[in-house]
């Protein structure tokens, strides 16, 4: 409900083995959504032979000096309050631009 028409949802991770429920019926297919899945650790095979895992990460280091990385992250939640990250983002999502969990030292 939360994509436009037309729109694509990048699916960036998996649950193991717990099952995600997804309702592709009539909204879905009206609505002309992509579903991407996306891995971390890998490329799509068309990239794959030109962008390394070396040339992605110097391509990363590099950016992140061009940038002002620590202005980007507006929230900081410890992770036994995660419950509250999730309910910002869902109650208030244009508070928030990145929501960072933090862990126990």
């Amino acid at each position: 409900a939360a994509t436009r028409f037309a729109g694509r949802v990048v699916i960036g991770s998996w649950y193991g083995s717990k099952r995600a429920d997804l309702d592709l019926g009539g909204r879905f297919h009206r609505s002309r959504l992509t579903l991407i899945s996306s891995q971390v650790s890998s490329l799509t095979p068309d990239l794959h032979a030109r962008w390394t895992k070396a040339r992605r990460l110097r391509l990363a280091m590099s950016l992140l000096t061009e940038m002002d990385v620590p202005a980007l992250i507006t929230h900081r939640f410890p992770l036994a309050e995660v419950a509250d990250a999730y309910a910002l983002l869902d109650k208030r999502p244009g508070e928030a631009l990145q929501v960072l969990l933090t862990y126990p030292e």
